[in-house]
Formats: structure tokens, sequence, C-alpha cells
């Protein structure tokens, strides 16, 4: 026997949400979206209509409401300028979001220092698959957080390696990183890039991986997205700290 049942779903109030990662040698860029209800159309997530400004050391950036896509990284934007970023470590940017007259989100970020790398190399196993084996310096008198992001030669979408570490493990000032062996080799060179992060990035990335899993899991529990931004609105303001290599693959 079936029987239709009629339920009353809960107004959604939208909240914005903006994304905001200074990355050095690179254009000054946001991407600003608001939460959906369940129904609603993809296309209306876009959150424009807002003021973005950076300030650093008498400097101002105002971003410009414009779609610009990075082909590159596969990444869009909505929100840009010109002006390029450069590293200084340990200056300080500050984020503020207008909407009309009303300012709805400030944050703020610091360049930290970059990963230093003691070793990096890398493994295969009989399958062809690599591991990365890196040796990071890390300071014992402060909490570090880590991103490690693998891309191979020639390899597709999927072949991608992106994962977090904490130093809790490090010792003699010396992290070290394995990744195992998770990513199968499509050509002859691995592109590595390690971030160093702060907490509140870190903590971003961990709670967006969750929120990810839980929108495609029935059975899971909401799970609410990590801010470093005040005011009504979410988000992440941080500045990019990061030391690449490439790593030529011999079988």
């Amino acid at each position: 026997m079936q029987e239709e049942v009629d339920i009353d779903l809960p107004g959604h109030t939208p909240v914005t949400l903006v994304e905001c990662y200074l990355e050095p040698g690179q254009p000054a860029r946001a991407l600003a979206t608001k939460s959906l209800g369940y129904f609603d159309d993809l296309e209306a997530a876009a959150e424009n209509g807002l003021q973005i400004s950076l300030h650093s050391g008498g400097r101002s950036i105002n971003l410009v409401n414009r779609l610009v896509v990075d082909s590159v990284r596969r990444v869009s934007y909505n929100y840009y300028s010109e002006d390029t970023i450069s590293y200084q470590e340990g200056v300080s940017w500050e984020m503020i979001v207008w909407n009309n007259e009303k300012e709805i989100a400030r944050g703020t970020a610091s360049f930290l220092p970059r990963p230093v790398f003691r070793k990096i190399d890398y493994a295969l196993d009989a399958e062809g698959k690599v591991s990365l084996e890196l040796e990071v310096e890390d300071n014992p008198a402060t909490e570090d957080f880590y991103r490690v992001m693998l891309h191979l030669e020639g390899s597709p979408p999927w072949g991608h390696f992106d994962g977090l570490w904490t130093d809790a493990n490090a010792a003699g000032g010396v992290l070290k990183i394995t990744t195992g062996h998770q990513v199968e080799m499509f050509g002859d060179r691995l592109f590595v890039s390690v971030y160093r992060l702060d907490k509140n990035h870190y903590e971003f990335i961990e709670s967006l991986k969750k929120a990810y899993d839980a929108n495609y899991n029935p059975f899971a529990q909401p799970a609410n997205l990590e801010s470093n931004l005040v005011g009504e609105s979410t988000g992440v303001f941080t500045a990019i700290s990061l030391t690449r290599d490439t790593l030529q693959i011999r079988r």
C-alpha cells in the first residue's frame, strides 16, 4: 500500500560565503556565494553586488564584481582585481565585505613562513603507484598545519592527491610526511605543493570536506563550515604560504 505524504519544509534564509586566498604572484580575487534551499536553482548561488576590499600597510585594493576563470586550477571567481599580491613573511592584510551600506564580513590574514624541505623523495610500489616521502622543518614552539597537494604529469583530474597534516608527530624540529601509495602514475614528473596553513584555514578545509561528505550522505548529520570572518557572513580569508618542487620519476 502506498500513501502520499506532504511535508512542509522550513523556509531557508540564505547565508553569504566568502572565500579569499591571497596567493603570491597572482591577482587579488575572491569567490562569494550564498547558501540555497534544497530545491533552489544552483545558478542562483553566486552572490553578486557586494563590495570587497583588501587593505595592508596603507595599500588598498578594491575588487570588481566580474567572473574570471582560472583554467589552470579549474576554479572560478566572481570578484577580481588586476593588482598582484606579493609575498612578504609576517605582513598582515585585512578584508572588508559590504552589502550596499552594511558591513557583513571582516577578516585578517598574515603570510606565514614558507615550508622548508629537509628531504623530498618518492617511492613506487609494485603496481607503479607513487608515494611522496617528505621532511619539513618545523618549529617546536608553534602549532603548525600543512597541506600537501600532488599532481602527476598527464594524469586525469582524479589522479591528484590532497592531504592535511598537523605537526603533532614532529620530532627534533622535523615533520615527516608520507602520503602512502595512493596515486597511479601517468607520466614521469611529480609536481609537489606544500602549504603552511594557519589553524583557521586548516579547520575551514576540514569542515568543507565534512560538509561535502554530509551533502551526499542522507544519513549524515549536517556539517557547519568553520569561519575566520567576523560578521553575519561566513567563509575564509587567508594568505598562501607554499613551497613547490618537481620530482622526476624513474621506473
